[in-house]
């Protein structure tokens, strides 16, 4: 599959790569684990654990969705090179 989305977008492949990325590395990262740890041990976390949970969890979210907005900005950015 991946090698086909490659030989269609050919030159655009590195903007679905650091879509993908972005949102991959801060689910994987920061978001599933936290959770997975306060869905887990939810009868077993201090306040504490549970407030750098979500901090983390607020932490992935913001810089998945920052990243996101960063290579939409320079997919338009390389768009209007080409067109104009």
């Amino acid at each position: 599959m991946t090698a086909l989305i490659a030989w269609g977008l050919r030159n655009d492949f590195a903007y679905v790569n650091a879509f993908i990325g972005s949102v991959g590395s801060s689910m994987l990262a920061y978001i599933l684990p936290c959770t997975f740890h306060l869905v887990l041990l939810k009868h077993e976390n201090s306040r504490f654990t549970v407030f750098k949970n979500i901090v983390f969890i607020v932490f992935g979210v913001v810089g998945g969705i920052v990243g996101v907005a960063i290579t939409i900005e320079n997919m338009i950015k390389s768009f209007k090179q080409l067109n104009g």
